[in-house]
């Protein structure tokens, strides 16, 4: 069973929200910057070593001279996951993003995030996380949560953090963010490309140790090549001036297009 979002009660600090409900913690913050964006870049000149590449995650193939993504198992965030266990961070791998994707410029895009876990996982505290930065009419955004767990009395099978069954997914909790389209200029007229990135159980448990850091995270993101699979929808929301005002939310059945990640 699908479990409903959890409505926060918002805390506005400068530019970081602090949401706090029903024992469950939510972090999130937004930060828009000049400096050079998320967005990769593709040296086309060529490469002998893996340093010459710029891209995100990137390394030479030095027979051919070009750079191209790093191999890296994305199935799963860790293996064989240990049959009993407490206190491990287990992030977002598989589950459904619902959110739109034509945004009236200024307005915040509404975007629901309900995880697929393996029902041996006994679920704890959740918390998450989004950024966003612009430069000009280009703005990135990823957003990331993980859950506290332990394994049920019962033990984990081996592919507890990989790809089981989707008919065994135990959905939740379910989070409500919302992402600004505005910048210090005014409202974007642009686009922006929205990722809830791969990583590792080790990598969740490294940025709960830094407080969630965004720094951290950026890290530990960029240790992966990206990928359409991780973009809801496979294709970037459209900011407008003309675009239709997005629903306050995505909880309401149907208020929003929903896509499976990971799957």
């Amino acid at each position: 069973m699908r479990q409903s979002p959890a409505k926060p009660v918002e805390t506005r600090i400068l530019r970081v929200v602090s949401i706090v409900h029903a024992g469950l913690l939510g972090l999130l913050a937004a930060a828009v910057t000049s400096a050079v964006g998320c967005a990769p870049t593709v040296d086309n000149s060529g490469c002998s070593m893996d340093v010459d590449c710029t891209g995100r995650a990137e390394v030479c193939d030095v027979a051919n001279s070009v750079c191209i993504p790093k191999t890296v198992d994305t199935t799963t965030t860790e293996s064989p996951a240990p049959a009993n266990f407490t206190g491990k961070a287990v992030p977002f791998h598989r589950g459904e993003v619902c959110m739109v994707h034509d945004v009236k410029s200024g307005s915040k895009v509404p975007i629901t995030i309900n995880p697929c876990f393996h029902p041996c996982l006994d679920k704890g505290m959740h918390q998450f996380k989004h950024y966003y930065e612009c430069i000009g009419s280009r703005c990135e955004a990823w957003a990331v949560m993980y859950i506290d767990a332990a394994s049920v009395a019962e033990g984990c099978p081996a592919d507890a953090f990989g790809a089981f069954d989707e008919a065994l997914c135990s959905y939740g909790p379910a989070v409500n963010i919302s992402i600004a389209t505005t910048i210090d200029s005014g409202p974007v007229n642009g686009t922006m490309g929205f990722e809830l990135p791969f990583l590792t159980n080790a990598d969740a448990q490294a940025i709960l140790g830094t407080g969630n850091s965004t720094d951290v995270i950026q890290e530990k993101l960029e240790q992966y090549p990206e990928s359409d699979d991780r973009v809801p929808g496979g294709k970037d929301i459209v900011l407008n001036p003309n675009s239709p005002e997005p629903p306050a939310d995505c909880e309401a059945e149907g208020a929003c297009p929903c896509y499976q990640i990971g799957f």
